[in-house]
């Protein structure tokens, strides 16, 4: 439920930026809404795997999707102000390896030695 609050408030976060953005937009702004959608069905998807996921792998779907959501934001917020960064990047290293470990938590949370 928290991730669908997230993403209503990025798509009217969005609206109200590109109001005051005087006509210029960013694909990253834009779809920025979508990253926690996509958290949202990744974590469905590990809990089909495990009835109950540890909180190790909770936390890494979610900050997963919180460095996914702030590099899409910042890098739409450089796009339309027409500059750039390389530090964006490491918003989407940073998500990709947690999201990572949270596929590897749900594998292997549940196996017990001698099980």
């Amino acid at each position: 439920m928290g991730m669908l609050i997230f993403a209503v408030f990025l798509f009217v976060f969005h609206i109200i930026y590109n109001h005051f953005g005087h006509g210029i937009t960013s694909a990253f702004m834009d779809l920025a809404f979508v990253v926690p959608l996509a958290g949202a069905a990744f974590y469905l998807i590990l809990s089909l795997l495990r009835r109950t996921l540890s909180p190790f792998t909770e936390n890494a779907v979610y900050g997963s999707v919180a460095a996914f959501s702030v590099g899409f934001v910042l890098q739409g917020i450089f796009e339309i102000a027409g500059t750039s960064s390389g530090y964006t990047v490491l918003f989407f290293i940073a998500g990709g390896v947690m999201a990572a470990a949270a596929a590897a938590g749900a594998i292997v949370t549940g196996r017990r030695s001698g099980a």
